[in-house]
């Protein structure tokens, strides 16, 4: 089956065989640098953070956003 696709491949452009018949490498391994449990989660924190933020926001400010203003004390 393989034979056949890679005939058919053989027959397009140039320009398209150049790009269909690229591999693509696999790098497995341990890393090269070992992030901390703090930062983990410190980048954690902030991403959900941020993530929820902007609904927060809407949430604290509907009154406004239906036009209701609230007389504050």
């Amino acid at each position: 089956m393989f034979g056949v696709v890679r005939r058919g491949v053989c027959l397009m452009n140039p320009a398209i065989r150049a790009v269909s018949l690229q591999q693509a490498t696999i790098v497995s391994g341990p890393p090269r640098y070992r992030v901390s449990f703090a930062e983990k989660a410190a980048l954690g924190f902030v991403i959900c953070a941020f993530s929820c933020a902007p609904g927060l926001w809407i949430l604290a400010h509907i009154q406004d956003y239906k036009g209701i203003r609230v007389a504050k004390k």
